[in-house]
């Protein structure tokens, strides 16, 4: 793209112009880059490695000097809580010389050294108990041999915690203690075998309260994971640390903000705006789109982040994918979807769709009595977009909305593929957006009706749904929320006597679409008409489509279907003849509008 715009630059006559960009870009294509640290969390591997890093250290030396003993945090995978952890590991065991040029070094903090007890709880076996805790106490005795100190592995992984805090603590007085992902035994088994999750959490909660019995010989204590703790929870043995997840100060301790993007990124940003042919503005902006948007605190004026594994894998394809998406199948969130059962599964997507998603909870959910709300909120797919707090009973109501395209475009996949057994490839987004664009109804409805047909009959948990009206509109709504950028899709739009089911807006054409269920598409026309849903737009000069659609419980598909064009000039732009369109058998009858038949048409695969 940015060579054909050169060209026609030269073309036009601006030779000089196009040989000095061409140059430029030739020059910047030739820079040495600062390395990207891909398929490392070590911080002491990437500085040795001197590879880009965006500067946390202000952040963590405010941690560690401001008096309190232990914090913990929460934040979605791959989102750099390793990395944090495995800073404050090189602090704390004194290595100054990792430090420089960094806002820590610029302190008078004196990098004292300690012994470090480091933990991955994700590495830890959780698949039955036994092998749980073998697995951890063999994960002790690992640290205890960096030190030079015996450890007997015949006793409870709480036993033989305390006499690692014990015998490493006889070199300083005091330890550091530094847990990631505290959740994941848990999490890999709050859904697959209930009972096993609560044996493990027993296990973990009698663990991690060595951390409280044993404060006096303990330094320091940070805590990672996904969900977040608060009283009540299993994990009631760590609640006593300070909780960071919602913290205003340290809301961008995880992420990329907007000014590291374009410090730690400005010798990329240029190659990827010639990569795209764009501006730097534009470019900035387009990154922004897709990355951007995480909020970590509970104020709607907090700073929002870029996901931080995305932003490097995209600075190194050049190109914009859903990396972060695709590097795990969300389990916890399809498990958690299965068990919710089809009216709650029904109203998240519908809230999903409408962006429209509250919560005055944030804090950890339990198996048995879970929001897919806050699970999705605690597992990165929905973000804080703002708050309101009522002055009465101080009560703060949270907003919630997804963060950026890669996530939106993702997270309604997976929900579409669990809540209808089908893949994206069976709806063919591209297809559809281009046969709306075309203004060509006859071709949309066809895709939809063939997608319907992909769904299994007897689809567990959905095929006894008591609304199934609600069940099929949902499903309309994701589809044509998947469709992207060029189409604005607003459900349930009100209007001063009613409300429209769902409204689509391209750049130069309006669909208003009415859905009906075991009636017939001239109700659903009908009402379009009767309530003027048109009537807006059409006084803004718009181009309308109106349609109405019924779907057939019995036949668990669109059985009819009718549309008309307002405000067009010509039939040739667009034909305003309203026809009635019936799905029979292999057939597609269409009628005039009192029902006769004009023409049938073969019904062949799309």
């Amino acid at each position: 793209m940015r060579l054909k715009k050169l060209i026609a630059i030269r073309q036009s006559g601006q030779k000089r112009k196009a040989e000095t960009e061409l140059a430029r870009a030739d020059a910047r294509a030739h820079v040495a880059l600062q390395p990207l640290p891909l398929g490392t969390q070590s911080f002491e591997i990437l500085r040795e490695e001197k590879s880009v890093y965006a500067d946390k250290t202000h952040l963590l030396f405010r941690l560690i000097t401001e008096g309190r003993k232990g914090y913990f945090l929460a934040r979605p995978r791959r989102f750099g809580k390793t990395l944090v952890v495995s800073t404050l590991e090189s602090i704390f065991k004194g290595r100054a010389d990792l430090f420089d040029g960094l806002a820590i070094a610029r302190t008078d903090y004196a990098f004292e050294k300690f012994p470090v007890i480091r933990l991955d709880m994700s590495q830890v076996s959780h698949e039955n108990l036994q092998d749980f805790k073998n697995t951890l106490n063999k994960r002790l005795k690992a640290i205890a041999d960096q030190y030079k100190k015996p450890l007997d592995l015949i006793q409870s992984p709480k036993e033989v915690f305390q006499d690692l805090i014990e015998a490493i603590s006889e070199q300083s007085n005091t330890v550091v203690i530094l847990i990631d992902e505290y959740d994941a035994p848990i999490i890999g088994q709050m859904f697959k075998d209930a009972e096993l999750a609560e044996e493990i959490g027993r296990v973990l909660n009698d663990f991690y309260r060595v951390i409280k019995s044993m404060s006096e010989q303990i330094r320091f204590v940070f805590v990672t994971g996904i969900t977040n703790t608060e009283a009540g929870s299993v994990f009631s043995g760590i609640n006593h640390l300070t909780n960071l997840t919602t913290h205003s100060q340290y809301s961008t301790l995880c992420g990329i903000t907007q000014s590291e993007l374009e410090s730690c990124f400005a010798d990329r940003l240029p190659l990827f705006a010639d990569e795209l042919g764009l501006s730097s503005e534009e470019t900035l902006e387009a990154i922004k789109y897709w990355y951007n948007g995480y909020r970590f605190a509970r104020s709607s004026t907090a700073p929002l982040v870029y996901n931080p594994y995305s932003t490097l894998l995209m600075f190194d394809f050049k190109e914009f994918q859903n990396f972060w998406f695709r590097t795990g199948t969300p389990t916890l969130l399809v498990e958690c979807m299965q068990r919710s059962g089809a009216k709650r599964a029904t109203t998240l997507l519908k809230s999903l769709n409408r962006r429209d998603i509250h919560l005055q909870n944030l804090e950890l959910f339990k198996a048995e009595t879970f929001s897919l709300a806050q699970m999705l909120y605690q597992t990165g797919y929905l973000t804080i977009r703002a708050s309101e707090t009522d002055r009465r009973t101080m009560r703060t109501t949270y907003h919630l909305d997804w963060p950026n395209e890669e996530v939106r475009q993702s997270l309604l996949e997976v929900l579409l593929g669990e809540y209808s057994k089908t893949g994206p490839e069976q709806t063919n987004h591209y297809q559809l957006i281009e046969l709306l664009k075309g203004r060509n109804v006859y071709g949309f409805v066809k895709r939809m009706y063939y997608y319907f047909t992909t769904i299994p009959y007897d689809l567990n948990p959905y095929a006894q749904i008591p609304h199934r009206e609600q069940y099929f509109q949902t499903i309309f709504h994701t589809i044509l929320n998947l469709l992207g950028f060029d189409l604005k899709v607003t459900p349930e739009t009100r209007t001063n006597i009613g409300r429209i089911d769902l409204r689509l807006e391209l750049e130069d054409t309006v669909y208003i679409i009415e859905l009906k269920m075991n009636k017939d598409a001239e109700t659903a026309f009908g009402q379009i008409l009767e309530k003027k849903y048109y009537e807006q737009d059409l006084l803004a000069g718009k181009k309308v489509i109106l349609v109405g659609i019924n779907f057939n419980t019995e036949t668990r598909n669109i059985d009819e279907y009718t549309y008309q064009g307002l405000n067009f000039s010509s039939d040739s732009e667009f034909a305003e003849t309203r026809r009635l369109f019936k799905f029979e058998g292999s057939e597609l009858k269409i009628c005039d509008t009192d029902g006769e038949e004009i023409e049938a048409r073969a019904l062949t695969p799309v």
